[in-house]
């Protein structure tokens, strides 16, 4: 990263109001002297007050409106695309390696990340990529949001704040938000900013081995604007952070672990012995996966697809050839990344609210319950359900809520990217005569084949039909399964046109395909789609391109995944 651009790629932003002003003095001492060549513009966020110094930039919120709205106002006045979040009680112990900072905003960048906290806290619980100092932060999780320093992409955060919220509110309801974000949330294993514990103050109280460091560090604290810890408050609160407290929080925490990770597998041994006969099919049926696969992969389908796909499909491809495609292959973390959502929280209670209001305890048992092969993660047990199956089965409700469509109605599908073919299984147990509807699934012949596996076994072989060469078909009646290399065979023109996420996924000339087609002359269109990042940049012409062919289309903000939108029609 050239020197000259720093200043437009991050800025660090400290967040503050005028009621900490007399702490703004100390942190800013300590910042300077421990990095004394920080190249990056400095913003302090206050509602009137100001700091007087010229390296730093005040940006002044006026009225309080609570921590999310003044931290929404003042991004506003901030240009850059990153920023380096931090606040005024976050006092500096030791030098700042500004080398090592512009390197983990790079990763940042390259990897598309919402996030990457400075200070593990919490820490990672699985390594990212290939950085042996880099881990990943589970979203949904407790504190996967936390305020503590981190590299944050400005669209993204302010994309999970909400009007009103406190911090505390950002860091329960923002964490229980992150579960349905698509891009990684990331954290150093060791820090790399150095600051009192986690922070200098407490419900406005100083910490007393705070104000020891300002006194080390020679900064005078006018002691009569806040109260300070005890001393004998100060020995118990270590004592009981070094001790007790944490020795229990943990031996927990691994109890419950256990506890639900014997619960969910408890349900798939159910479905093992429930659907034993799918498990004897798909050690049948693989036996032609990569023959299938090979046949149908001569094809260059490099226009189609975008780089980041196309070394995900390499890394599939790689882990599916080592295993031998496994019976398991959902619980994968390469596949089971972009192909299964399992972070269950606030989101799929959300998306349960819609459905059990729209649908009966039998209907939805119906729908949702999952199957033996793929061994899927249970997360509802009260339908025997991955939150994959509930998400699939919210998409075509929404859909069907919002344009009063009667899903009988329709008979032919194409469905662009069809995941492990999930989605189509789904929508078929909702129709009244699924065996009368022609379901299309286009994809790259990776995927074709796990479409053709899955749902060969779940279905019948009699159920899918696979185009594999020049002169194959497309078979009434049928799902019908269509590598990139044959897309040009889809000549049918559907009642729904159907694609979550996998046409903004796709690149300029899948998406300009899609268009010249007028998405294959659907009447009906399902579309899910996010905004561009930079793994993806071309994600979000998907709101140009309908808006060139459609322009009656219902267009709705997913509430629950920020920055993530629907096409109905």
């Amino acid at each position: 990263m050239k020197e000259d651009n720093l200043k437009n790629e991050c800025s660090v932003v400290v967040s503050s109001c005028d009621a900490f002003s007399d702490v703004w003095e100390a942190f800013f001492t300590l910042f300077f002297k421990y990095w004394p060549d920080c190249p990056f513009p400095i913003y302090l966020i206050s509602e009137t007050k100001k700091y007087p110094d010229n390296r730093v930039t005040t940006l002044n919120i006026g009225e309080d409106k609570k921590w999310a709205t003044n931290i929404k106002n003042a991004l506003k006045r901030v240009n850059t695309k990153n920023i380096i979040y931090l606040q005024e009680d976050y006092l500096l112990e030791s030098k700042v390696n500004t080398e090592k900072i512009i390197n983990l905003i790079k990763i940042l960048s390259d990897s598309g990340a919402a996030y990457l906290k400075l200070c593990p806290s919490p820490a990672p619980y699985r390594k990212f990529g290939e950085y042996k100092d880099i881990g990943e932060i589970k979203k949904g999780s407790n504190y996967s949001i936390s305020l503590q320093a981190a590299i944050w992409n400005k669209k993204i955060m302010e994309g999970l704040l909400i009007d009103g919220e406190s911090g505390w509110d950002m860091e329960f309801k923002g964490s229980i938000r992150t579960a349905d974000i698509k891009e990684p949330l990331l954290s150093v294993y060791s820090s790399v900013l150095n600051y009192f514990y986690a922070t200098a103050i407490k419900k406005g109280v100083w910490f007393y081995d705070a104000i020891k460091l300002c006194e080390k560090e020679g900064i005078k604290i006018d002691k009569t604007k806040r109260r300070i810890e005890t001393f004998n408050h100060y020995v118990l609160r270590v004592t009981k952070f070094l001790h007790l407290k944490n020795i229990l929080k943990i031996f927990l925490f691994k109890v419950k672990r256990k506890m639900i990770l014997i619960s969910r597998f408890s349900f798939n041994l159910y479905l093992f012995f429930k659907k034993s006969k799918q498990i004897s099919d798909f050690y049948v049926t693989r036996k032609t996966f990569f023959e299938n696969y090979d046949l149908i992969n001569k094809q260059d389908i490099s226009k189609f697809i975008t780089p980041h796909w196309h070394d995900l499909n390499k890394k599939y491809e790689n882990y599916l050839r080592i295993k031998n495609v496994p019976v398991n292959f959902l619980r994968d973390r390469v596949i089971g990344y972009t192909m299964f959502v399992s972070s269950g929280g606030g989101a799929m209670k959300a998306e349960l609210d819609f459905l059990e209001n729209k649908y009966s305890k039998g209907d939805l048992g119906k729908y949702l319950e999952e199957e033996a092969v793929g061994f899927p993660i249970i997360l509802s047990r009260k339908y025997l359900s991955s939150h994959n199956s509930i998400r699939h089965l919210y998409h075509i409700s929404r859909f069907i809520f919002r344009t009063n469509v009667e899903i009988n109605s329709i008979k032919t599908v194409v469905e662009w990217g069809g995941g492990y073919g999930n989605f189509a299984k789904i929508f078929l147990r909702l129709q009244d005569s699924p065996q009368k509807t022609t379901y299309v699934i286009i994809d790259t012949p990776l995927f074709s084949c796990i479409q053709w596996l899955y749902l060969s076994v779940v279905l019948g072989k009699d159920k899918v039909n696979f185009v594999r060469r020049e002169n194959d078909k497309i078979v009434s009646e049928k799902i019908n399964i269509i590598p990139l290399g044959f897309v040009e065979k889809v000549n049918l023109k559907p009642d729904l046109f159907v694609s979550t996420w996998a046409l903004s996924e796709s690149s300029p000339f899948s998406q300009d395909f899609v268009l010249n087609k007028n998405f294959f002359g659907a009447k009906h269109l399902l579309i899910g789609y996010q905004e561009s990042n930079p793994s993806l940049p071309d994600a979000d012409r998907i709101n140009l391109i309908v808006d060139e062919k459609r322009k009656d289309t219902i267009k709705e903000i997913i509430d629950f995944i920020p920055g993530n939108y629907y096409v109905f029609k």
